[in-house]
C-alpha cells in the first residue's frame, strides 16, 4: 500500500502550492486568451487560493477533514 498523507503534509503541500501559484500568476495572466482574453485568470485563481490558504494556515494541528473544510470555506470567501 502507498504512503498515507498526514494532515500536516497536506497543509504544507497546499500552502506551498498556493505560494507557487502566487509567484506565477503574471505568467498565467499572459496565457489567458480563451474564452475571454482579459488577462486576469492568474489573478482570480490566486485570490481564491490565497483566501483558502489563509484559513488553512490558521489551523493549529487539526485533521485532514479540518484542512479540507478550511480549503473549501476559504475558497468561497
Amino acid at each position: 500500500m502507498g504512503k498515507v498523507l498526514s494532515a500536516k503534509e497536506l497543509k504544507k503541500a497546499f500552502l506551498a502550492g498556493a505560494n507557487q501559484l502566487n509567484a506565477k500568476k503574471d505568467l498565467i495572466n499572459e496565457l489567458n486568451v480563451f474564452p475571454v482574453p482579459d488577462g486576469d485568470t492568474g489573478t482570480n485563481m490566486t485570490m481564491t487560493i490565497l483566501s483558502a490558504a489563509k484559513e488553512v494556515a490558521a489551523i493549529e494541528g487539526g485533521s485532514i477533514k479540518d484542512i479540507c473544510k478550511a480549503m473549501s470555506s476559504g475558497s468561497l470567501r
